[in-house]
């Protein structure tokens, strides 16, 4: 790259504005009349090159993979594919009942569910809501288990099994109070199994659940300068910062392949070292590694670099910022033709060249980041943050209720190294938020009931300080209520890839199946389910890149952290999640000293 600089002459003074980095200084003498007026150089190569730049969907790895439950519209309600015709030929509503997902549904009980019908007919969009029936939970586990020895003896290839309501996207009330949907691996299944289902469901007193079969395939979300600090109500540009700080949701990924990207979902501490937990496939992946655990017991072994962030993640945020300069070149340069007008009002005059200040400023900071971090952290061995201190072998383990199915033990620990953490400025574990929502628009969402805003809290600061730990009697029995009144979760979380979203958890635990892989053996296990909410949110609580990530409360309680999702190939409908209150035990185990990290005031 080429540093440029260029020369603003006003009368009496000289301003030099430093645009890109580089080798060669080229001087632009530019002759203006005010300071709130001068024209960014768009001659100079590298604001040409953001002028030009056209950012594309955010660089994720094909095997660091997460998602969750409805992916974006296609525009159609029936897909003009081969697909879609060896589907639809059997059962008609293949791509409607779950619209705008993209998993097809190769059957499903009861009454068919509404469509819209004429020239111009589109796809009524679905939406999953939350189940809570503590009536039936403690039996469910056991329920699930029942389910998929059944399948397993008819030779049905199961993936995933998901309890949730359904309604029309808006409405109120969900015209479906209970679908079990078996997830089963696409091409797999030729006909209807549906009775012997309804059959297991009817055992503990679910006659009226409905049953469907969809196909969806089960994925795994998975020595430089110093890390930045983050405070978002000073920091100039914390969505930028936010990706080269200590903070939750920090990206990473093992140096010897930094194409294989995770996330940090939470600091805990032992002894005095601060220590991050993730998934133990993002440490360690299978691919790479096979399904090996390892534990770091003496300085002597050899370590395994972590960096942050990885290759994906790095370029898309140097993408972002360039393409933040190019728009901000242009909406200046509309600014000064704008501010050439005599009648002007004066009045709009000085908004105009405050905005121009404005901007300017705002380019500058962005500039002097993408300068900085191209420089010190342009290759992953200048963006290692630590070493890999535990890994577990992923299985299921540790098994609850009924002792069939146990949770997914997939988790991992990250010393970080002392060098890369600044503790005059380390606050602890706190989830920043400002990079999509403000602290009113985090409030709106978490809170929209106003029948449950007794622990209403306005999180000026843009972060949420981790308090607590959410126990397993909130999962049964949701605490809160969305603005329809009916139970529900609200949880956040911070990834890699989707940055902060947030999502609903259910009542009932769903089943997935992980199948043999690169050293895994085939895993029944018992997952936490989110999926997303919001209205004019994504429709994916989570993305490619978000395994290890915290997953929060809206009091700042810690769930769990994410370990991977089920959907059509490639994609997202619903995120499973690992509870914490169960995952800490196995951290216990290990080190029985470990502890949350606090939330520290900055000093």
């Amino acid at each position: 790259m080429i540093a440029l600089s260029y020369r603003i002459e006003i009368p009496g003074k000289v301003k030099t504005r430093v645009v890109s980095r580089t080798a060669i200084a080229l001087t632009v003498a530019l002759p203006v009349t005010s300071l709130a007026t001068f024209p960014l150089p768009l001659c100079c190569p590298f604001v040409k090159l953001c002028l030009n730049f056209r950012p594309e969907e955010p660089p994720t790895s094909p095997f660091s993979t997460s998602s969750t439950l409805f992916s974006e519209s296609s525009g159609i309600p029936f897909r003009k594919l081969e697909t879609a015709t060896r589907l639809t030929k059997d059962y008609p509503y293949a791509y409607c009942d779950f619209y705008p997902s993209k998993a097809g549904c190769v059957y499903k009980s009861g009454l068919p569910w509404e469509v819209r019908r004429g020239p111009e007919e589109q796809g009524i969009c679905r939406e999953p809501r939350t189940v809570c029936r503590p009536d039936i939970a403690p039996v469910w586990p056991a329920t699930l288990k029942k389910i998929m020895n059944c399948l397993d003896d008819l030779g049905v290839q199961l993936t995933c099994i998901n309890p949730f309501a359904w309604a029309n996207e808006g409405d109120e009330k969900p015209f479906c109070e209970l679908l079990v949907s078996v997830g089963v691996m696409p091409y797999s299944l030729k006909y209807v199994l549906a009775v012997a289902v309804k059959k297991i469901l009817a055992s503990i007193n679910l006659t009226t659940a409905e049953v469907a079969f969809v196909e969806m395939v089960v994925t795994c979300q998975g020595s430089g300068p110093p890390l930045l600090p983050l405070d978002p109500v000073v920091d100039d540009i914390p969505e930028y910062r936010k990706h080269f700080s200590y903070r939750l949701g920090m990206p990473i990924a093992p140096l010897s392949t930094p194409y294989l990207e995770g996330t940090g979902g939470l600091f805990l501490k032992i002894g005095n070292d601060p220590v991050l937990l993730t998934c133990a496939h993002v440490t360690r992946p299978p691919l790479v590694f096979g399904n090996t655990g390892m534990q770091c017991v003496n300085k002597s072994q050899p370590r395994q670099s972590i960096v942050a962030l990885g290759a994906g993640a790095y370029n898309h945020v140097i993408i972002k910022m360039m393409g933040e300069i190019g728009k901000i070149a242009r909406d200046i340069e509309t600014l000064n033709a704008q501010l050439q007008r005599s009648n002007l009002p004066q009045n709009e005059r000085e908004e105009k060249e405050a905005e121009v200040t404005r901007l300017t400023k705002r380019c500058d900071r962005i500039d002097a980041l993408h300068t900085k971090v191209t420089k010190f952290r342009s290759t992953p061995e200048l963006r290692s943050v630590g070493w890999v201190l535990y890994s577990s072998v992923i299985k299921a383990d540790a098994k609850v209720g009924n002792k069939e199915l146990g949770y997914t033990q997939d988790w991992a620990l990250v010393q970080l190294d002392p060098r890369m953490l600044n503790m005059e400025t380390f606050d602890g574990n706190k989830l920043f938020f400002s990079d999509n929502f403000t602290p009113g628009d985090l409030a709106q969402l978490m809170w929209p009931n106003p029948e449950d805003r007794d622990d209403y809290e306005l999180y000026i600061d843009g972060q949420i300080p981790v308090r607590d730990v959410v126990p397993a009697e909130d999962i049964t029995h949701l605490p809160h209520l969305d603005a329809n009144g009916m139970p529900t979760l609200f949880v956040i979380m911070n990834g890699c890839t989707s940055g902060t979203r947030v999502g609903c958890a259910n009542g009932l635990f769903s089943a997935k199946r992980t199948f043999p892989e690169h050293g895994i053996d085939k895993i029944d296990s018992l997952e936490i389910v989110v999926v997303a909410y919001g209205r004019g949110q994504p429709s994916r609580f989570s993305e490619k890149g978000d395994s290890g990530a915290g997953v929060f409360d809206r009091k700042g309680r810690i769930l769990g952290h994410i370990n991977g999702s089920a959907g059509p190939t490639d994609e997202t409908d619903v995120t499973f999640v690992s509870p914490f209150w169960w995952t800490i035990q196995h951290i216990f185990e290990v080190y029985p000293n470990a502890q949350v990290y606090p939330v520290t005031g900055r000093k």
